[in-house]
């Protein structure tokens, strides 16, 4: 069974992958900690796509209310907004 850690790492690579696929960050470095929006690496188009990523990765609903720069600001805080969901979920599930 995989552990939280290795859950989260696998996460973080999945995600980091997927964002460097897109159009708009080719010829970019980005690591973990680059700013996907103030380097144009995510747009309004880019972002859909990473929603609809994200939402199959994680088995997650993703809602307006999510929406927010502090959410798809990196690569790590999308990191740790996928595992708030994940966890809301699984609190909602057992709950």
């Amino acid at each position: 069974m995989e552990d939280g850690k290795n859950k989260m790492e696998k996460t973080r690579r999945l995600i980091g992958d997927n964002i460097r696929k897109l159009e708009t960050a080719k010829g970019k470095v980005i690591d973990d900690n680059t700013n996907l929006l103030e380097e144009g690496i995510l747009d309004s188009i880019s972002m859909m796509s990473i929603i609809e990523f994200l939402e199959e990765l994680a088995q997650v609903e993703i809602y307006d209310d999510d929406f927010n720069i502090e959410n798809f600001e990196s690569i790590n805080s999308i990191v740790l907004f996928v595992e708030k969901k994940r966890s809301e979920k699984n609190r909602d599930f057992v709950g």
